[in-house]
């Protein structure tokens, strides 16, 4: 049997179960999780100082150089808010809708402001309930 591309694109996207990529990273060395660790909250937050506005400054890294469709890469406008402070962007060339967290490791998420402590908690080895009641977050 040969393996096609399209195959091999779907066998690289396909999720790890939690428990699966916790016993993975547990089997990494302390330094290359501590590594792995520190690499990740960066590129989530691009900041250490995780109480100040992390939407502003992912705004800011993502559209620094000007609103730019993750589609298409053509210009785009401001085109309303959702959840209260997240803003919108209409692309001008294909005109798609997307976020400030589209394409994004963070995208569709409900609560990004308690991504930086679930992520502490599961390098702690905390299961996913565990942490899900530190955080008072419940899946309905």
């Amino acid at each position: 049997m040969m393996t096609t591309e399209s195959d091999l694109a779907r066998s690289q996207s396909r999720t790890i179960p939690y428990h699966q990529l916790q016993v993975m990273v547990f089997n990494l060395s302390p330094d290359v999780q501590m590594q792995l660790y520190l690499q990740l909250r960066n590129v989530l937050y691009h900041q250490t100082d995780f109480a100040s506005n992390q939407l502003a400054a992912i705004r800011e890294r993502r559209f620094g150089h000007g609103f730019l469709c993750p589609y298409c890469q053509d210009k785009a406008i401001r085109h309303g808010t959702y959840l209260g402070n997240r803003q919108r962007y209409l692309c001008k060339g294909c005109r798609r809708t997307f976020g400030d967290f589209t394409s994004s490791p963070l995208h569709r998420t409900h609560y990004p402001e308690k991504w930086p402590v679930f992520l502490e908690h599961f390098f702690l080895g905390y299961s996913l309930r565990k942490s899900a009641g530190i955080l008072h977050v419940w899946h309905d």
